[in-house]
């Protein structure tokens, strides 16, 4: 008989998700977990066992999902993916293909998921009449990424009885050509699921198989616990039947199907508010910048369906989750919540609710969130804005409200070249942003530059360097272009790219000019007026202790690295715990020290992970100083500007 393969995991923090202290030790036998406990008990039972160190690591048994929709994950992976399309032909070219490919006849439907209008070269959805030239007799419905909105052809919208007499439906909108009657193909929330809802459903045993693949999806990632964000009927008898390894939670539709509150696997309520801001459907309380007539998206549900839904969920003592991405769809909840809590008088509190995704914050609530954090006197609180999102009164909030550094993504002053980034500022605004903060009283101001941009020159660097002079700028971010994979620029590269020669020389130039501006370079890409510098940056670079508080936010105490999730409703309810990422070792030391222009002190070095160079590392240090991409002082390693460029190199043999 074969002997199982048993592994002894030991030396860190071990969560077991369970009431009581945490255990010493966890025995796993061909990779499932066999038993807890002590070192010295578990050693008993498997003396042969293999030893594996934590060093510190945190150990747990798997991850829990906070929010998706697993039963939509699996609707998704059967269908025609347009994840990759960049324009109309790339769409119609895949959608053609997932035809030929499923052998899909005449009135047969095909419908494509992820197509995303923000990086199509078009910079729109795309119309009936585009997607009839490919289709004129197959009903066709292609979904946005966002899953809140998509567009259908002509057949599909005759399918669902859609026509210029057809009224828009409560909580949602029927996209419309120029003679303001006439569907053009477009459709946002309910429209959209009025469409998506007459798609002939797959077999049972083929929507079982697709679960199964969705299930893969998670368990590949460590997740045993799962959401479905928003379980009907339908849904809930497929996640009942199908025999999943995963544990799921479902949140009934309290608009739909609040009759499966209760049931097995049920774990409260769910109500959406609002849609996505990606596609404008999201519910805010000033206008999407330029918007006609003031748009500023739409809610699902009046503040009396809202209030009733709340009340409901508080006399049943269930949990109610509410999507919510703008501002005033989480306005909406809050107040909607309050008013409940009054007519039942019960304690919100006590059902836990959440807030899904809530993307924007406003002044007001970063203001609680620095209260809560109780910074000290004269803490350095920065603020991340593209030019074309602020105003006079949310910069004068943000300033009221504690934040004390303000840095704006300008990237170029070239409006032309900002269009072709896909950046919605220009050059004006950005200007204007800049007037803006420094009336709101803000003294610490940042800019971003980016260089060897599509058809860059010195002249462009010039004038956006004198944009953010001008703005009163005392730090400036000047980095490459970085393409990556799966974007825009990645699946189409754009002309004009200039090459890696080209591209080190504009770095070059960049750093005499600000120099000569007197910005003083401390970090690979960072620029600061003296006295100016990113505390945090520093901080963070030289691998010191740095309490982050928020989500997303990243902390290092200890030498150890821990973040907060990016959910922002769950960190403000409390819900969510700090997470363990890892150790600062010796590796990221060297990295982060190299990107500094103090450089690395190869005796701290030592002193603090045992790391000495050998003769073969050193000699290539002293090659890298004599042709001038490194400065050997004493024990004190620097890369020059030129050495900066080919850092990564440098690091291959020191690592």
């Amino acid at each position: 008989m074969t002997k199982p393969h048993n592994i002894l995991w030991t030396g860190g923090p071990i969560l077991t998700m369970e009431e009581g202290p945490a255990p010493e030790a966890v025995l796993t036998s061909e990779g499932r977990i066999a038993a807890v406990g002590s070192l010295s008990a578990l050693e008993a039972i498997a003396p042969s066992a293999d030893r594996r160190d934590l060093q510190g690591r945190c150990l747990l048994p798997a991850f829990v999902d906070s929010h998706s929709h697993i039963t939509a994950l699996a609707a998704t992976l059967d269908l025609c993916q347009l994840g990759a399309a960049g324009s109309f032909d790339d769409i119609l070219s895949a959608l053609k293909d997932f035809r030929h490919d499923r052998n899909i006849p005449s009135g047969g439907w095909v419908v494509g998921f992820g197509y995303d209008h923000n990086v199509l070269d078009e910079r729109s959805h795309p119309t009936k009449e585009v997607l009839d030239r490919a289709f004129p007799d197959c009903p066709v419905l292609i979904t946005h990424a966002s899953g809140h909105m998509g567009v259908a052809n002509s057949a599909a919208l005759r399918a669902v009885g859609i026509c210029a007499g057809t009224p828009d439906p409560s909580g949602g909108r029927i996209g419309r050509t120029s003679d303001g009657r006439t569907p053009s193909g477009y459709l946002e929330e309910a429209a959209f699921h009025a469409v998506s809802s007459a798609i002939p459903s797959p077999a049972p045993a083929e929507a079982v198989k697709n679960l199964k693949r969705a299930e893969e999806v998670y368990l590949s990632h460590g997740i045993t616990l799962v959401q479905d964000g928003l379980t009907d009927q339908s849904r809930y008898t497929l996640l009942s039947g199908a025999g999943l390894t995963v544990d799921v939670i479902g949140y009934a539709d309290m608009a739909g199907a609040p009759e499966l509150a209760g049931r097995p696997g049920i774990g409260g309520y769910k109500i959406f508010l609002d849609g996505s801001p990606q596609g404008r459907t999201a519910w805010m309380l000033q206008p999407y910048a330029g918007s006609e007539d003031g748009y500023c998206g739409y809610p699902a549900h009046t503040d009396e369906a809202v209030t009733a839904f709340v009340a409901q969920a508080l006399r049943e003592g269930r949990q109610i989750l509410a999507h919510c991405n703008g501002d005033a769809a989480a306005e909406q909840y809050l107040r909607c919540t309050a008013r409940a809590a009054e007519e039942t008088g019960l304690s919100p509190a006590s059902i836990r609710p959440v807030m899904i995704h809530a993307q924007l914050l406003r002044p007001d609530q970063v203001h609680r969130l620095i209260k809560a954090a109780a910074p000290l006197p004269g803490a350095e609180i920065t603020l991340e804005a593209n030019p074309d999102v602020v105003t006079p009164e949310n910069l004068a909030g943000f300033a009221a409200a504690g934040v004390t550094r303000i840095s704006f993504g300008v990237q170029s002053a070239d409006d032309a070249q900002l269009r072709r980034l896909g950046r919605t500022h220009t050059a004006a605004a950005a200007a204007q942003a800049f007037a803006w903060a420094r009336e709101a009283g803000f003294r610490e101001i940042c800019g971003d530059i980016m260089l060897a941009l599509p058809y860059y020159s010195i002249a462009e660097f010039d004038k956006t360097l004198a944009l953010l002079q001008a703005g009163g700028c005392t730090h400036i971010s000047a980095y490459l272009l970085k393409i990556e994979p799966g974007t825009a620029f990645g699946r189409n590269p754009p002309p004009g790219l200039p090459d890696a020669d080209a591209a080190a020389e504009f770095y070059l130039y960049a750093v005499q000019r600000l120099a000569q501006e007197g910005y003083r370079q401390y970090e690979i890409s960072n620029f600061a007026c003296p006295g100016h510098e990113g505390r945090h940056n520093l901080l963070y670079w030289n691998c010191k202790d740095y309490w982050g508080i928020g989500p997303a936010a990243h902390s290092c105490l200890g030498s150890v690295r821990r973040f907060w999730p990016n959910d922002t409703a769950a960190f403000i309810a409390g819900t969510v715990q700090e997470q363990y990422e890892g150790p600062c070792n010796a590796e990221d030391y060297l990295i982060m020290q190299l990107r500094l222009c103090s450089g690395l002190n190869l005796t701290e070095y030592a002193a603090r992970y045992g790391v000495r160079f050998d003769a073969g590392q050193m000699a290539f240090l002293r090659h890298c100083a004599a042709s001038g991409y490194a400065v050997l002082d004493g024990d004190t390693l620097r890369l020059t500007p030129s050495g900066m460029i080919v850092q990564n190199a440098i690091l291959e043999e020191l690592i």
